[in-house]
């Protein structure tokens, strides 16, 4: 988030996903828990969040009704959603264990 116009970046905490995940249920439990670990409203929160990373699943990158998509429509229209490099990079090294070297 930004505070004083200065980013913070903070770990927020774990939750449990009890349940199929699907980007209505994440969205609740997220907001949940930077309400509970964070003590921020709806409103600080959509002040404040400029950005967020995940994996690329279509549940978090959906661009019709993706976890960000729906952040963006209800809480933080200015949250810019990103792939995290360390899990493409990830990805990538997997698929190269794969090709065989000549």
């Amino acid at each position: 988030y930004v505070k004083d116009w200065v980013r913070v970046v903070v770990f927020v905490g774990l939750a449990e996903i009890k349940k199929s995940p699907n980007a209505p249920y994440l969205v609740k439990i997220a907001l949940k828990t930077l309400k509970d670990n964070l003590n921020i409203d709806l409103q600080r929160l959509g002040e404040a969040c400029v950005g967020a990373t995940m994996d690329g699943a279509s549940v978090f990158q959906g661009d019709k009704s993706g976890f960000i998509v729906r952040l963006q429509a209800n809480v933080a229209p200015f949250m810019q959603g990103m792939h995290c490099a360390a899990h493409k990079t990830q990805l990538a090294a997997t698929c190269l264990t794969k090709v065989k070297v000549v």
